[in-house]
């Protein structure tokens, strides 16, 4: 179940044209948290219990972070609390992007584990071992929002049942990838408020859309996502700096620029409002060429 579910991320995420490396830390920490997935699918024998280890989520981190540019690393100290010593692992996610100040971005979460006094068959060193195994989990689990609620990629397709439970209703109707696929959408920042309600609204019906209506949607959906995704930090780059540059030859006057630049700011440099800018400078520049007879 484990290998199934990493092979199954890396394909979605393959399938995903955003371009993630120019995406700010948040955004990035947000794509991991709303599609990593981690079950407690390792059992105790002796005790008889499910449990996930921090060693699992790390396996299943690693998809995210190749396409994210991103790192995690992990540091433990010992501190003593009432004469009991304590394991505080401290998880840090970075870009290795910069903030206006220069300063490194980092998000950091704090995990604690206490050690036993005394384990059958372990050894002091195994003791803290396992203390610190405990302890990064929990970091790793607060870090990237990890809870217990199963997704449709980590069940096993033989229930035929969607990821909130509802029947799959056979060939010809909603498949499980692609229930999965609207569910995450629906979840999704950038997607439009209106789209994200008719997903809502075909997993609460029980997904009895056919399969071909089901794409439709989706790629639809998906295109208005694009629209409201910010482009890449080079784009951002050669719009300001074209805008800049007419500024400076009084091809547009200080109020046409603060409207621009502000209409791109306040959308996050989304594709759509590039688009709109860039339709406008085209506009400037082929009216300055009619001026000077080209």
């Amino acid at each position: 179940m484990h290998s199934q579910t990493i092979k199954k991320e890396n394909k979605i995420l393959k399938q995903d044209n955003t371009d993630w490396l120019n995406a700010s830390i948040y955004e990035k920490l947000n794509l991991i948290q709303t599609g990593l997935v981690s079950l407690k699918d390792q059992t105790n024998v002796f005790g008889d219990f499910n449990y996930r280890s921090a060693e699992q989520i790390l396996s299943l981190l690693k998809p995210f972070l190749e396409i994210t540019g991103t790192v995690i690393v992990l540091s433990d100290e010992i501190i003593s609390v009432n004469n009991r010593n304590y394991v505080k692992s401290i998880a840090t996610f970075t870009d290795g992007s910069l903030d206006e100040e220069g300063k490194q971005n980092i998000i950091q979460t704090v995990g604690l584990a206490r050690e036993a006094e005394q384990r059958k068959a372990m050894d002091v060193s195994q003791l803290t071992g396992a203390t610190s195994s405990y302890a990064r989990k929990y970091a790793l689990g607060g870090l990237f929002a990890i809870d217990d609620n199963k997704d449709a990629d980590s069940m096993d397709n033989r229930d035929q049942t969607h990821h909130n439970g509802a029947e799959v209703k056979g060939d010809g109707f909603v498949t499980i990838e692609q229930s999965l696929k609207m569910e995450r959408m629906s979840r999704d920042k950038y997607t439009m408020p209106n789209d994200a309600a008719v997903l809502k609204s075909i997993a609460e019906d029980g997904y009895v859309i056919s399969e071909a209506q089901a794409q439709i949607h989706i790629n639809d959906f998906l295109a208005g996502q694009k629209q409201n995704k910010p482009v890449s930090k080079s784009q951002k780059e050669d719009l300001v700096g074209e805008l800049v540059s007419l500024k400076k030859d009084k091809r547009i006057n200080k109020e046409v620029y603060k409207n621009m630049t502000g209409y791109l700011e306040d959308s996050n440099y989304s594709h759509k409002a590039v688009a709109s800018v860039v339709d406008g400078i085209n506009k400037v520049k082929k009216e300055g060429e009619i001026k000077n007879g080209k």
